[in-house]
């Protein structure tokens, strides 16, 4: 045991200091810490450590002194030494000090560190999802030419990155076609770099818990620089593509409680409007039950023994909860698509800013990267392989199993027997739905 007079010592020469303690115990007491990452066996904290912790570094810094870096997300020519030294790995991340003198650009593979909430919803997800008819009409009229054309019209814009003029028209595209489908749009503008940009938002009110918020949401840019041709097919027009068609699809319903669906600006350039909107969230004490995000979910090559592309739910130990009922509700109306769970804390999309600010979120993208991923060759005509809709996580048709206007409509697309549909949206549409849904028919 050391003497009160080293404690204070260490306490002191430790101020600020990042260090791990094993997630099988609480906090010793007198330890001054905020959590800032953690994984399936320690937690990583900034603050004043005692003789009990581990010290990773003693350089006295606030967590937004470090950079939490997701190697798997690197653009090209990236890599860890961009961001400083490293000072906490595992098989996720890396936690690095950036060099003295240096101030990295933040990316989506790259961001400040930030203090960690636990979710504050979190054990409140029920374990299974139930059918509803109301649901199953929303998921059958989901249009895969709709989802087609989405996709096509953005890798047009060929940079949407936030800094470049075809992120704003491509902005302004979105909006104009939410508007024409008669969806209550607004615009969210948020600082980055000294500018700003934008977040596109669609939001349902609840009529009978309008505090519960569900959410959805993808970001519309692409790229990593503003200057060379990205068309963004998979990344991620998309996930875009299922948000304005869920938009689309739900606008005729009114829900038990408020569903809001968003497209984020900045992610590319460090998860930047996801970032505010949580933070604004928080600060504004929303409570958002569930916020599901889809990033990359055009690639579906056969994988094993499945005709299906895997669809990978990311998710941490607080939010598994919720990537079981997405799983459960998949089962229920789309068993046939092919499900995996990722435990992870990391990821380089925006769920991960929900993370942060404590809301219970999970993250749903390809299990495999494409091979266009980031170059100029991310179009929509190198996927078409994986359509009509046979193998791509977004190319299922979103019809309920079993239904006789599912296989029609299938038969009448493809001219070939059906394969079974399934998709994301799907399971998206019965979690964020609640339990009872009133139909209502607008005059658009």
């Amino acid at each position: 045991m050391l003497c009160s007079t080293a404690l204070a010592f260490l306490a002191v020469f430790l101020q600020g200091a990042l260090f791990s303690l094993p997630n099988t115990g609480p906090v010793p007491e007198g330890v001054s810490a905020v959590p800032v990452y953690r994984n399936a066996d320690e937690t990583i904290y900034t603050g004043n450590p005692d003789g009990s912790c581990r010290v990773l570094d003693t350089a006295g810094n606030e967590p937004g002194d470090y950079f939490i870096v997701y190697p798997r997300a690197f653009h090209p020519g990236e890599s860890l030494e961009n961001y400083g030294e490293v000072v906490y790995r595992d098989t996720d991340i890396a936690i690095t000090l950036p060099w003295p003198g240096s101030c990295p650009t933040p990316t989506s593979a790259a961001r400040p560190l930030r203090e960690l909430h636990a979710p504050a919803g979190y054990g409140l997800i029920p374990e299974r999802a139930g059918y509803d008819d109301n649901v199953a009409d929303i998921v059958a009229s989901i249009s895969q030419d709709s989802i087609i054309s989405i996709v096509g019209r953005l890798e047009q814009f060929e940079n949407r990155f936030w800094s470049n003029d075809s992120f704003p028209a491509a902005r302004d595209w979105a909006v104009n076609w939410l508007v024409r489908e008669g969806c209550p749009v607004e615009i969210q503008d948020f600082p980055i770099s000294g500018d700003s940009s934008q977040n596109i938002i669609v939001t349902y009110p609840g009529t009978v818990t309008p505090e519960r918020i569900y959410l959805f949401g993808a970001h519309l840019d692409c790229g990593h620089n503003n200057f060379e041709i990205f068309p963004g097919a998979d990344d991620n027009a998309s996930g875009t593509a299922a948000v304005m068609e869920a938009a689309r699809a739900m606008v005729r319903y009114n829900f038990d409680s408020t569903v809001i669906l968003c497209l984020w600006g900045g992610e590319e350039a460090g998860l930047v409007g996801s970032s505010y909107y949580a933070e604004q969230a928080w600060m504004n004490g929303d409570s958002i039950f569930a916020a599901l995000n889809l990033d990359m979910i055009l690639y579906g090559p056969q994988i094993g023994p499945s005709n299906y592309a895997i669809l990978n739910i990311n998710h941490t130990d607080f939010t598994e909860d919720l990537a079981d009922y997405f799983i459960s509700s998949a089962s229920t109306y789309v068993p046939q698509l092919d499900t995996h769970k990722t435990l992870t804390y990391g990821g380089g999309s925006d769920h991960v800013s929900f993370w942060v600010y404590g809301f219970n979120a999970v993250g749903g993208d390809e299990y495999l990267f494409p091979p266009w991923y980031h170059t100029s060759e991310d179009l929509l005509e190198n996927y078409m392989e994986f359509f009509p809709f046979g193998n791509g996580n977004l190319g299922h048709p979103c019809f309920p199993c079993g239904s006789q206007r599912a296989e029609r409509h299938w038969r009448g697309n493809t001219g070939s027997s059906p394969q079974r549909p399934g998709l994301a949206i799907s399971r998206i549409l019965h979690c964020i739905c609640g339990n009872r849904i009133e139909c209502f028919h607008r005059h658009l």
